[in-house]
């Protein structure tokens, strides 16, 4: 499962993370065979890394509380012969790629590779053994927390860029006369009277707003929805800051 974080949770992180590395049973090759074959090791790996969101409760308390979280896992498995993997700096240029692919921060990477090369130097290979599988659990917590400066910070930078957007509107008067012009996502203009975010009629008189990419809203109802998404309720037209 892979989730996203909206931006207002993202603040201050702290993370924590465990390794687990193991071998699993070894397949043999036949018992009579008499001719050696190059060991290889078959890594399966799992990445798992669970956010727990929290926020104080007040500005002025230092109790926090939690607000529920998310798991992202993510697998994959590579094979290198047991002789590549005991060299560490082989093994790294090897399996950091790996790494990077699931997501593993690399500042865990050669701590990852370390148990990896320290757990096949351990494994009793004769010339009977074909395959060597080795797990390895990369187990991530991070609890990220919002504090009220940040939500504050936040908050200016949304509202500046809000009035920035709403800055770049032309705003008329609609006539009583004429209908209120619009073009369509195709690009070709049809007439209509009403806004398409509340869709109720314009008012003779009254104040609207036409965006760059030509299409007219209550000034009000446009800013309540470039809040929310900073595109053109019809054409998705992103609205330049």
């Amino acid at each position: 499962m892979t989730s996203t974080m909206d931006d207002d949770q993202v603040h201050h992180e702290v993370v924590k993370f465990g390794i687990n590395v193991k071998p699993l049973s070894v397949l043999a090759n036949n018992a009579h065979q008499q001719v050696p074959s190059p060991v290889l090791v078959h890594i399966q790996f799992l990445h798992q890394l669970h956010y727990e969101f929290a926020q104080y409760t007040d500005p002025w308390s230092e109790t926090i509380m939690t607000s529920g979280g998310y798991l992202v896992s993510r697998d994959g498995s590579c094979q290198l012969y047991l002789t590549e993997l005991k060299s560490f700096n082989l093994s790294f240029s090897l399996l950091s790629p790996e790494l990077s692919k699931l997501g593993v921060a690399q500042d865990m990477h050669q701590e990852i590779v370390e148990r990896i090369v320290e757990c096949a130097k351990n494994v009793q290979a004769d010339r009977n053994v074909a395959l060597v599988p080795i797990q390895v659990e990369v187990l991530r917590s991070a609890t990220i927390w919002q504090c009220p400066q940040c939500s504050w910070e936040l908050l200016i930078q949304r509202e500046a860029a809000l009035n920035q957007r709403m800055s770049r509107m032309k705003r008329f008067l609609v006539s009583p006369a004429t209908a209120i012009r619009s073009g369509d996502e195709g690009g070709e203009n049809n007439t209509t009277s009403s806004c398409s975010v509340c869709l109720e009629e314009f008012v003779a008189g009254a104040l609207a707003v036409r965006t760059p990419c030509s299409h007219d809203f209550h000034e009000e109802c446009l800013a309540t929805w470039i809040k929310k998404k900073p595109s053109c309720p019809i054409c998705r037209f992103l609205m330049p800051i």
